[in-house]
């Protein structure tokens, strides 16, 4: 039975993180009542990022990006990353 390497446990913490983060961003805006479409609009962030953000947790999420994003939906950075820390 082969071991699991450190490179890949830090690759699967980090996949699960961009999930984590995804899921919440996807929460956030159902609640506060924002399409993609409106998300795009009010944060800059094209549409197909935004949709590979939500969908799979795609790509590397920047601080900007999460400051954007929480701008965009009246939110604080901080509940976007809630919850992601536990994946640590």
């Amino acid at each position: 039975m082969r071991r699991t390497t450190t490179a890949e446990k830090a690759e699967k913490r980090e996949k699960d993180i961009r999930r984590r983060l995804a899921r919440n961003l996807g929460r956030i805006r159902a609640e506060r009542g924002f399409s993609l479409e409106q998300l795009e609009e009010r944060s800059g962030i094209p549409l197909r990022d935004l949709e590979g953000i939500e969908a799979a947790g795609k790509g590397n999420i920047t601080v900007t990006t999460i400051v954007l994003l929480a701008n965009a939906l009246l939110v604080d950075p901080v509940e976007i990353v809630a919850r992601v820390k536990s994946a640590l």
